[in-house]
């Protein structure tokens, strides 16, 4: 399972703009600010079959969708 802290975007420049790059953020606060800020959402975020992928680079999206298929 992936959890809150794996898709938000930590090193993002929006959070930097916001002062809360260097704050404990509990998942609620994440969630909340991803949606008020959709940047701050890493991306790509992919599901292929069970698997979520987050930032994930073009091979490894090739090799998921290769082993779904």
């Amino acid at each position: 399972m992936v959890g809150t802290e794996n898709i938000f975007a930590r090193r993002s420049p929006s959070l930097k703009k916001m002062g809360l790059a260097d704050q404990a953020l509990s998942d609620d606060e994440m969630v909340k600010l991803m949606l008020e800020e959709p940047k701050l959402v890493r991306r790509p975020l992919i599901k292929v079959g069970n698997k979520l992928m987050v930032g994930a680079g073009n091979a490894v999206v090739e090799e998921a969708i290769a082993e779904a298929s």
